[in-house]
Protein backbone atom coordinates (compact mmCIF):
# COMPACT_ATOMS: atom_id res chain seq x y z
CA UNK A 1 0.00 0.00 0.00
CA UNK A 2 3.07 2.25 0.09
CA UNK A 3 2.85 3.61 -3.48
CA UNK A 4 -0.90 4.21 -3.11
CA UNK A 5 -0.48 6.24 0.08
CA UNK A 6 2.53 8.11 -1.28
CA UNK A 7 0.75 9.15 -4.49
CA UNK A 8 -2.44 10.25 -2.77
CA UNK A 9 -0.52 12.05 -0.02
CA UNK A 10 1.40 14.01 -2.63
CA UNK A 11 -1.86 14.78 -4.44
CA UNK A 12 -3.24 16.24 -1.19
CA UNK A 13 -0.08 18.32 -0.73
CA UNK A 14 -0.44 19.67 -4.27
CA UNK A 15 -4.09 20.48 -3.59
CA UNK A 16 -3.14 22.32 -0.41
CA UNK A 17 -0.43 24.26 -2.24
CA UNK A 18 -2.79 25.24 -5.05
CA UNK A 19 -5.49 26.26 -2.59
CA UNK A 20 -2.95 28.31 -0.66
CA UNK A 21 -1.71 30.02 -3.81
CA UNK A 22 -5.27 30.80 -4.91
CA UNK A 23 -6.08 32.13 -1.44
CA UNK A 24 -3.03 34.39 -1.54
CA UNK A 25 -4.19 35.59 -4.97
CA UNK A 26 -7.38 36.79 -3.30
CA UNK A 27 -9.83 34.11 -4.44
CA UNK A 28 -12.62 33.04 -2.08
CA UNK A 29 -15.47 30.53 -2.17
CA UNK A 30 -16.22 28.50 -5.28
CA UNK A 31 -13.52 30.11 -7.46
CA UNK A 32 -10.94 29.19 -4.79
CA UNK A 33 -12.01 25.55 -4.87
CA UNK A 34 -12.24 25.46 -8.65
CA UNK A 35 -8.76 26.89 -9.17
CA UNK A 36 -7.33 24.66 -6.43
CA UNK A 37 -8.82 21.45 -7.83
CA UNK A 38 -8.05 22.20 -11.47
CA UNK A 39 -4.55 23.44 -10.72
CA UNK A 40 -3.64 20.44 -8.57
CA UNK A 41 -5.12 18.05 -11.15
CA UNK A 42 -3.06 19.49 -13.99
CA UNK A 43 0.11 19.69 -11.89
CA UNK A 44 -0.24 16.15 -10.57
CA UNK A 45 -0.59 14.81 -14.13
CA UNK A 46 2.91 16.06 -14.92
CA UNK A 47 4.66 16.20 -11.55
CA UNK A 48 3.47 12.86 -10.14
CA UNK A 49 3.75 10.69 -13.28
CA UNK A 50 6.45 8.46 -11.75
CA UNK A 51 4.50 7.96 -8.52
CA UNK A 52 1.31 7.23 -10.47
CA UNK A 53 3.12 4.59 -12.54
CA UNK A 54 4.46 2.96 -9.37
CA UNK A 55 1.00 2.96 -7.80
CA UNK A 56 -0.59 1.39 -10.89
CA UNK A 57 2.16 -1.26 -10.98
CA UNK A 58 1.62 -2.14 -7.32
CA UNK A 59 -2.16 -2.33 -7.76
CA UNK A 60 -1.76 -4.50 -10.88
CA UNK A 61 0.57 -6.90 -9.06
CA UNK A 62 -1.82 -7.15 -6.11
CA UNK A 63 -4.73 -7.89 -8.46
CA UNK A 64 -2.68 -10.58 -10.24
CA UNK A 65 -1.77 -12.21 -6.90
CA UNK A 66 -5.45 -12.25 -5.87
CA UNK A 67 -6.46 -13.74 -9.23
CA UNK A 68 -3.77 -16.43 -8.96
CA UNK A 69 -4.95 -17.30 -5.46
CA UNK A 70 -8.56 -17.59 -6.70
CA UNK A 71 -7.50 -19.86 -9.56
CA UNK A 72 -5.44 -22.07 -7.25
CA UNK A 73 -8.30 -22.30 -4.75
CA UNK A 74 -10.79 -23.22 -7.48
CA UNK A 75 -8.47 -25.90 -8.90
CA UNK A 76 -8.15 -27.68 -5.57
CA UNK A 77 -5.02 -29.26 -4.19
CA UNK A 78 -2.36 -30.60 -6.55
CA UNK A 79 -2.34 -34.35 -7.25
CA UNK A 80 -1.36 -36.40 -4.27
CA UNK A 81 -1.67 -33.64 -1.70
CA UNK A 82 -4.51 -34.08 0.69
CA UNK A 83 -5.68 -37.27 -1.03
CA UNK A 84 -6.59 -40.19 1.16
CA UNK A 85 -5.22 -43.58 0.19
CA UNK A 86 -7.79 -45.90 -1.25
CA UNK A 87 -8.00 -49.16 0.64
CA UNK A 88 -9.76 -52.16 -0.79
CA UNK A 89 -12.94 -53.25 0.90
CA UNK A 90 -11.83 -56.09 3.09
CA UNK A 91 -14.66 -58.31 4.14
CA UNK A 92 -14.76 -61.58 6.03
CA UNK A 93 -12.61 -64.22 4.44
CA UNK A 94 -13.43 -67.67 4.28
Amino acid sequence: MGPFLRYNGLRLLLLGGCLGAALLAGLRGAPLLLVGLLGSGVLSYFVLARQRTAMVGALTQAAARRQDARVRAAAGPPDGIGAHPVTPDVGPRG
